[in-house]
């Protein structure tokens, strides 16, 4: 299921930058501001290595674009709603951790 998952996000990544895709994204309105993208990260070498290793919700995948990268798709899969407390302390210990181990 994790190497779907990370399959799937792959594949979604991909089109994130195509022009047509542009009015079907959603931004995240109430990011957590230290999770955002660094200007000097890359989310593939810093978070994506890792993604088997991502926290979920209640048994549902969280979607790394919209609180990493603050917008996703209309039409995604995976949890773009308020995160429960829990999920958002293992959210930050992870994406922390991500980072740790990238420098």
């Amino acid at each position: 299921k994790d190497e779907n998952y990370r399959k799937r996000l792959i594949k979604e990544l991909e089109g994130f930058a195509n022009p047509e895709l542009e009015s079907k994204k959603v931004k995240n309105t109430n990011p957590n501001k230290s999770w955002l993208l660094k200007p000097e990260e890359s989310f593939g070498s810093v978070f994506q290595t890792k993604i088997k290793t991502c926290p979920k919700q209640d048994r549902s995948f969280v979607c790394l674009k919209f609180w990493i990268k603050g917008e996703c798709f209309k039409n995604c899969k995976f949890v773009h709603a308020d995160l429960n407390q829990a999920t958002k302390t293992e959210i930050n210990e992870w994406i922390n951790k991500c980072r740790s181990d990238f420098q």
